[in-house]
């Protein structure tokens, strides 16, 4: 699964967040599938930024919200002396 986002302001694009999974998840198993946790790969721009941990009940907006804080995170790590 990946999940893509364009970061805009008013007209002008100023990014693009990409998020991978990096596990397979079986989405025609019989078992339910929203407890499931995978981790996923954040990208900004073509830089990798780092990865998170989701569970899939959780939803796309949780996982762009996770993907924002790894990126606010790698930001405040390279601008702190």
């Amino acid at each position: 699964m990946a999940l893509w986002a364009r970061l805009m302001v008013n007209a002008e694009q100023i990014g693009v967040v990409e998020i991978q999974r990096r596990e397979f998840l079986d989405l025609t198993a019989q078992a339910s599938i929203q407890d499931e946790v995978s981790t996923y790969d954040v990208t900004v721009d073509g830089q990798a930024c780092g990865t998170v941990r989701h569970r899939y009940g959780d939803g796309a907006w949780r996982l762009l919200a996770l993907a924002a804080e790894a990126v606010a995170a790698r930001n405040a790590a390279q601008t702190t002396p």
